[in-house]
């Protein structure tokens, strides 16, 4: 057994040690990186899902937001075309009246004309009368009189006549029996006229009468006409009112409803939303008491680990150290008894010695603080990731 083996020996001891140290640091490291991985895609998926959620939310207030200013634009297009229906109404009633008023007039002044024209007929009529009358009793009077004075004239003639033919007796009879004659004649002349006139007059009377009958008959035609085109206006005027009343009042209902629906969809909405982030939040915060009585248990395991490994590796060293210690020694002496060289010699070879394994000391306890910093790292990630797959399995 020489120095040289021993040397070898621990060299590939401690680099096979070091191999497997790093080699499990990389695996763990490898298994973090894929559970930090696997841990930052399902926080991702989960981002990307509150964000379609809260873009779906977004989306549907846009559209809620859209649906209502088209409703209120159409309600007031709506209800600006029913005040311009309502004051187009108030224009054609007031049309209406207008018309009527001048067509009243108008057949008040029609029957104004008629009424003067009827009265001015009825004094013409009468004066026309009153002058027939005065007339018959003139054309009687004269007529009378001719009959009288031509019954004279005959009768005296008539008498001369007989009594120049037939003698006194029979002149005197005969002349009474003309005189008879003739004065029937005359009143029937006299009463065949008066009655052609008196008929004459009538039928002028019975025509006027008729002409101004029929008229009047007209203008009562026309004003039953009038009221009913005034009574049928006033009923569509009243119905399309009552329309555009009922109609406002279902539109009022309606957007009343359609207003207390989106209040109660959005109370509905926010109560869900309000219910799912209180869920989320009792989630989260029961997660995080599961992660952290986790991790405080998964340190304290942690810390048992490596005070065991700390331990464990400090004797490992103290042993090599030792191991070494005894080897060196063993050499020195096997030099020195072979050499036998003198207490100068001796004096720097020790010397160089306490430089040397003052020198590898000060590199083995660097060495050893770094394995122990990156160990506790790597037990900590692994903590970390068990920790995290705990919370995954538990999620």
């Amino acid at each position: 057994f020489s120095l040289s083996s021993a040397r070898y020996l621990c060299r590939g001891h401690l680099a096979r040690r070091l191999y497997q140290v790093l080699l499990v640091e990389e695996l763990e490291r490898r298994a973090a990186i894929a559970v930090q991985a696997a841990f930052r895609g399902l926080q991702g998926r989960k981002q990307a899902a509150q964000r379609r959620r809260e873009a779906a939310i977004e989306y549907l207030e846009d559209q809620a937001l859209k649906i209502q200013c088209l409703f209120r634009g159409h309600m007031g297009r709506r209800v600006a075309g029913e005040k311009r229906a309502e004051r187009q109404a108030e224009n054609e009633q007031l049309a209406a009246l207008i018309l009527q008023c001048w067509y009243r007039r108008h057949l008040a002044k029609e029957r104004a004309d008629f009424l003067r024209r009827r009265n001015w007929v009825a004094r013409l009529s009468a004066r026309v009368a009153y002058i027939q009358a005065a007339v018959r009793r003139v054309l009687t009077t004269k007529d009378y009189i001719e009959s009288l004075q031509q019954a004279k004239e005959e009768k005296v003639r008539a008498a001369r006549e007989y009594e120049r033919r037939l003698g006194k007796g029979v002149h005197r009879h005969a002349r009474t029996i003309q005189m008879a004659y003739r004065r029937f004649q005359l009143s029937l002349r006299v009463e065949m006229r008066v009655r052609k006139k008196e008929y004459s007059t009538v039928e002028i009377q019975r025509m006027g009468r008729g002409m101004l009958a029929r008229k009047e008959r007209r203008m009562m035609i026309q004003l039953r006409a009038i009221r009913v085109v005034q009574r049928l206006t006033r009923g569509f005027l009243g119905r399309r009112k009552v329309m555009r009343v009922r109609e406002k009042v279902e539109a009022e209902q309606r957007e009343a409803a359609a207003r207390h629906i989106q209040r109660v969809a959005r109370g509905r909405q926010g109560r869900k939303e309000a219910e799912v982030k209180r869920t989320e939040a009792q989630e989260q915060r029961r997660r995080t008491h599961a992660a952290t009585v986790i991790q405080s248990f998964g340190r304290m395991i942690h810390s048992k680990k490596v005070v065991k490994k700390l331990r464990r590796l400090r004797d490992v060293e103290l042993r090599r150290a030792r191991m070494c210690t005894k080897i060196q020694s063993v050499y020195r002496g096997y030099l020195v008894r072979r050499t036998g060289l003198g207490p100068h010699y001796r004096h720097r070879r020790r010397a160089a010695v306490k430089i040397q394994s003052a020198y590898k000391a000060y590199r083995t306890r660097k060495a050893h603080t770094r394995r122990l910093r990156d160990s506790a790292e790597k037990e900590l990630r692994g903590m970390q990731k068990e920790c995290a797959t705990e919370i995954q399995r538990i999620a």
